[in-house]
């Protein structure tokens, strides 16, 4: 997903490592409720949210 939304290979890497990070963070408190979503879902938007951040990182660093 990170690959195809731009990020090279190791700005890949950092996105699933972060994601991975936050996600085992936040499983103590994880309730599953079909009714506010899946965990698929939820876990899409970690991935997205830690993506556009990269994005936005490399686009802070060009203005630089």
């Amino acid at each position: 997903m990170a690959i195809k939304a731009g990020l090279n290979d190791a700005e890949a890497q950092e996105v699933v490592q972060e994601t991975i990070i936050a996600v085992a963070k936040q499983m103590e408190g994880f309730k599953y409720d079909p009714k506010i979503g899946s965990f698929k879902g939820w876990l899409l938007h970690l991935t997205r949210w830690r993506i556009a951040d990269k994005m936005r990182k490399r686009r802070d660093n060009v203005a630089k």
